[in-house]
């Protein structure tokens, strides 16, 4: 039949609907705790200014922003699990191999050289990348590892 849909087709779009939803969710949770963690944070950390008591008055005052700050890192820490759990449950349950593509490795190097060759003007062409590009997984591991100290630190601090 022309123009049938399979079952394993529908299948497929949905559960990558369901991935892009999820990832969706997690954008929103990691930038919009980050954005409430720094509107709570730097006030406390510069309560001698003008804005930072105009800022603590608004709320209820500096034991109301304390709270809205444990609040927002605890979603930030929610995130963070929330993201981990999601890329083990693609790799064992879903069986996809997508996730580790973001892992570095020896072409990623070889890439990396290669274009600072090409910025170099020792190199023609540009590198092509069929995948993730190593400049996407170093910002990937670089928002890991800050989230994951961000994390740490707050946590040290209680």
């Amino acid at each position: 039949m022309v123009g049938t849909v399979s079952d394993e087709t529908r299948r497929r779009e949905v559960q990558g609907l369901l991935l892009e939803l999820h990832g969706q969710a997690k954008h929103v949770l990691i930038v919009g705790s980050l954005v409430v963690l720094a509107l709570t944070g730097l006030p406390q950390k510069f309560d001698s200014l003008g804005l930072s008591q105009w800022l603590m008055d608004s709320v209820g005052g500096i034991e109301t922003l304390r709270l809205i700050h444990r609040i927002a890192a605890g979603v930030l820490i929610f995130a963070g699990f929330y993201h981990f759990a999601s890329v083990i449950a693609a790799v064992l349950v879903l069986k996809g191999l997508t996730p580790l593509q973001m892992i570095p490795d020896a072409k990623d190097f070889r890439d990396a050289l290669q274009m600072i060759q090409h910025f170099l003007g020792l190199r023609r062409n540009r590198v092509a990348f069929d995948g993730p590009s190593y400049f996407q997984k170093a910002d990937y591991w670089v928002i890991v590892w800050s989230l994951g100290m961000m994390g740490a630190s707050g946590l040290i601090a209680l």
